[in-house]
């Protein structure tokens, strides 16, 4: 019975770590000050040139010989945890006596919990003396940005009005945070949020994802400032992850795009929802830090989502094609840009690769031939063309009509040019992802075709594909 009372009210402390100077003195401040039962997983994503904590019966080692990102090492950290909570931090942190307790006792099934932020002085190891915590931050409006008006992405901005009025409010509502540690029941991050996404999101702003994830899915997130959690704020050369600016914005943008859509199939509030649950932000004339991060008064009136790349969305979702984010991939939302008033224009599509039922699993409503389907529907005034190595996945239905094709055949290839013409407005190539069978169908097809087409490849693998391509 103790054994599972402990195994209940276990923490699990998850450290994702690249090369980080600090990470030894992170790990004894945190068994130092905890005061409960936890284990603590690292996840060393890639070598390190600094020393190693000592070998303890409660500490995971995860070593990667190659790195694979932030998200991914979360996830795995998250995979080998045993405790009934998980608590994710920096690895250059230092956490108040007895804090696993503290965020333990005022943390329900659906909540995440962040404790307050404090600066730290890593030569001393403690909180930086006289300094001021900063509890409450808020997502900038997507659609107005000063700073990067070109940009349709959220930021994480301080808040510094709702700290002055709600300072005295210990257990408080927050919007967002700056994802230096957050705390939450194992089972809502593996169950509710779904883990993180490792796929569109690019490798950072999990915080956005959590946060936009458990609000939106009928969640709360919180600060306990019964709790603090001292964060070095790294210079870049101490920082293991590469923090470029390009990287990074992406990872917003495409964060923004698909819930300020509201494109996650498990919410039950949308975006809307959440902006009128904090409102009023902060404005122009606010006096907070951050001046070029405001939220104009009339925001609902940017707030359209565009027709086009809802109607292509849901014509995915109809036939259990993973282009759309609902079920995987981005690529409805580029395609729904790429021809937005071209539509009626489009006369032959042809799609490299119909898609294989049992590579589909992730799909919950998949049918053959799904982004044909999508195509069919989508492009009114097409013929919509198919090619794979499967006999089985020959068929003819309608407008749509299929051959069986090696992409790597160079003669079956110009054959199936000379049946179905040279006047294919849009080539898709989803067939095998080997990036030499990518470059060599490329390079058979595109002499064939008029120069009109758009040709395009989906699920790039390597990165220097483009010089093969000239």
């Amino acid at each position: 019975m103790f054994s599972f009372f402990n195994v209940m009210n276990k923490v699990s402390i998850i450290i994702p770590s690249r090369n980080e100077r600090y990470l030894t003195k992170t790990v004894e401040g945190i068994f130092t000050k905890a005061s409960g039962n936890i284990e603590i997983i690292i996840v060393l994503d890639g070598p390190t040139s600094y020393r190693l904590p000592r070998k303890r019966k409660n500490l995971i080692l995860i070593q990667k010989s190659e790195s694979e990102g932030l998200r991914k090492a979360i996830n795995d950290a998250v995979a080998k945890a045993t405790g009934k909570y998980l608590l994710k931090t920096d690895a250059h942190c230092l956490f108040n006596k007895g804090f696993d307790k503290i965020l333990k006792k005022d943390c329900k099934d659906n909540w995440v919990v962040i404790p307050r932020y404090y600066p730290l002085d890593v030569i001393h190891w403690k909180r930086i003396a006289k300094s001021k915590p900063i509890d409450y931050s808020f997502l900038s409006c997507p659609w107005k940005n000063a700073r990067h008006p070109k940009r349709f992405m959220m930021k994480d901005c301080y808040w510094s009005a709702r700290d002055q009025t709600r300072k005295n409010v210990l257990i408080d509502d927050l919007m967002t945070f700056g994802g230096f540690a957050w705390f939450m029941p194992t089972a809502h991050f593996r169950d509710s949020l779904g883990g993180l996404n490792t796929t569109d999101f690019g490798d950072f702003a999990e915080n956005q994802e959590i946060v936009l994830k458990t609000w939106l899915g009928g969640g709360r997130v919180v600060i306990n400032k019964k709790v603090w959690c001292a964060h070095y704020e790294q210079r870049l050369s101490d920082r293991g992850w590469s923090l470029q600016k390009e990287i990074i914005f992406r990872s917003h943008e495409a964060i923004a795009k698909y819930f300020v859509n509201n494109q996650w199939p498990r919410a039950i509030h949308d975006f809307t929802w959440l902006v009128e649950k904090f409102w009023p932000l902060p404005t122009k004339n606010d006096p907070t830090r951050n001046q070029a991060y405001f939220w104009p008064d009339d925001w609902k009136s940017y707030y359209s989502i565009d027709d086009e790349v809802t109607k292509l969305a849901q014509l995915a979702l109809k036939y259990g094609s993973d282009k759309c984010p609902q079920i995987h991939h981005f690529y409805t939302e580029y395609y729904a840009g790429l021809f937005l008033g071209r539509k009626n224009e489009i006369k032959k599509v042809l799609e490299i690769g119909v898609g294989y039922p049992e590579c589909m699993t992730h799909s919950p409503n998949y049918q053959i031939g799904a982004s044909l389907s999508m195509w069919q529907d989508y492009f009114p005034n097409a013929l919509v063309f198919g090619i794979d190595i499967r006999q089985d996945l020959v068929f003819k239905n309608n407008r749509i009509e299929t051959f069986l094709c090696d992409q790597t055949d160079k003669a079956g290839l110009m054959n199936l040019i000379k049946k179905i013409g040279t006047d294919i407005d849009f080539v898709i190539d989803d067939g095998s992802h080997l990036p030499e069978d990518q470059v060599f169908t490329c390079l058979t097809l595109m002499p064939l075709l008029q120069n009109k087409v758009i040709y395009i490849i989906e699920d790039v693998r390597y990165k220097e594909i483009a010089k093969y391509l000239k």
